[in-house]
């Protein structure tokens, strides 16, 4: 059985389409004042987009490139260590998700190359806002270095 369209119905079908097509979702940002010293960046990143994005595991996973039970795992890890929602006081201030996003390197590395290439911060200032100490977050960045470099 086939369906035969008019000449307009086809290129009205045809311009709906590529209108779809072209619409932008909206992109899911992290902002940079919920990390703690208490959890991992990956932890914080997972538990921000279960509690406070009310995504489920298999589409974190999707985004992540990561497996729906590791995140489902990390999330209950991180729920234990910090149990309260995270309330974030810079919204203005983040990253998006799809720039945490590697096979080849961490979301911790891809962070922290991230703030330093694309956002030109120093690194105590990346350590300042990931509240970790400046001798990891140079850890992360030169994991990152080199593993770019390979």
């Amino acid at each position: 059985m086939t369906i035969s369209l008019s000449k307009y119905d086809r290129e009205q079908l045809f311009r709906e389409f590529e209108e779809f097509l072209s619409q932008k979702k909206p992109e899911i940002s992290i902002p940079l004042s919920i990390f703690s010293k208490s959890l991992s960046p990956f932890e914080t990143v997972v538990k921000y987009l279960v509690e406070n994005s009310h995504l489920k595991y298999s589409k974190i996973g999707e985004l992540l490139h990561k497996d729906r039970q590791v995140i489902w795992t990390t999330y209950k890890r991180a729920a234990k260590k910090c149990p309260e929602l995270f309330q974030a006081s810079d919204e203005k201030n983040s990253v998006p998700v799809a720039s945490l996003v590697s096979d080849k390197f961490s979301i911790a590395e891809c962070l922290v190359g991230y703030l330093i290439e694309n956002r030109n911060l120093k690194n105590s200032e990346v350590a300042d806002l990931l509240k970790k100490d400046a001798r990891t977050t140079w850890t992360f960045y030169k994991r990152y270095q080199d593993k770019k470099n390979e």
